[in-house]
């Protein structure tokens, strides 16, 4: 990573990256909509990994999970995350 003119700190490939106090619409309507579909009883499981803005990462399994659905979701989201990454591109949620 590298700063930017401006003092930002940016990727290897020059995206610019969140600092800590940013809050990402993106994330906070995703996990919004998600709480929303656990407390209606519509999801039973979730298989989660986040990022967070120094960089570090994090992975939580909860609830019930298991089943060859599942893991396939999870190795299409690592195959999209791939591409992405190869391309340079940081992943908004809902495309934004």
């Amino acid at each position: 990573m590298t700063n930017d003119p401006e003092g930002r700190v940016v990727s290897l490939r020059g995206a610019v990256l969140p600092v800590a106090k940013d809050v990402n619409p993106a994330t906070v309507r995703a996990l919004t909509d998600l709480l929303r579909q656990a407390k209606a009883g519509e999801i039973c499981g979730v298989a989660v990994v986040s990022e967070s803005a120094r960089g570090s990462t994090t992975m939580i399994l909860a609830g019930f999970l298991g089943g060859y659905s599942t893991i396939g979701a999870l190795q299409c989201a690592a195959a999209e995350l791939i591409s992405e990454a190869n391309e340079g591109a940081i992943i908004e949620p809902d495309g934004e």
